[in-house]
């Protein structure tokens, strides 16, 4: 299958489903909720420490499409209100060991990339699509997609 033209917008209620797959692997974490802002995706939630308190962290995610590929860099990350950027490094290992065996997804540095070709072929679709543009909004996210040589 090939796209040659595609404009799909995400809202916030579209990240419910990922937000509880990924609140179900990751048992720390807790009271997760997600959003569309002007500036990237925000990641709001806690985390249960291994003494039993838990520590509100906020996070904010700018999203890049190019080629196949749709990339979520982490630009900022707050532990309580706090900028917390030597945590950085510890949340993107997190990431890293909860999507080994997710088809089409690997972490990069601060980046989590989705290959979408290789995501749906896992899914037995075949496709090839050339992202173009991602148009962020309040509440919802547009990503555009092309032809590869148009």
């Amino acid at each position: 299958m090939e796209i040659h033209s595609l404009h799909l917008r995400l809202i916030d209620k579209d990240l419910i489903p990922l937000i509880e797959r990924f609140a179900v692997q990751e048992e720390e974490m807790e009271n997760l909720t997600a959003h569309f802002t002007t500036t990237g995706l925000v990641v709001n939630g806690e985390y249960r420490t291994p003494f039993g308190f838990r520590v509100a962290f906020k996070t904010l995610w700018v999203i890049v499409a190019s080629g196949s590929e749709i990339r979520l860099r982490l630009e900022t990350l707050d532990i309580s209100g706090i900028p917390a950027s030597i945590l950085r490094g510890v949340l993107i290992k997190m990431i890293r060991d909860s999507v080994p065996d997710v088809p089409g997804v690997s972490v990069r540095e601060s980046e989590v990339v989705i290959q979408v070709e290789d995501a749906a072929k896992a899914e037995g679709v075949s496709l090839s699509v050339d992202f173009t543009a991602v148009q962020m909004a309040e509440g919802s996210c547009g990503i555009v997609a092309g032809k590869r040589g148009d």
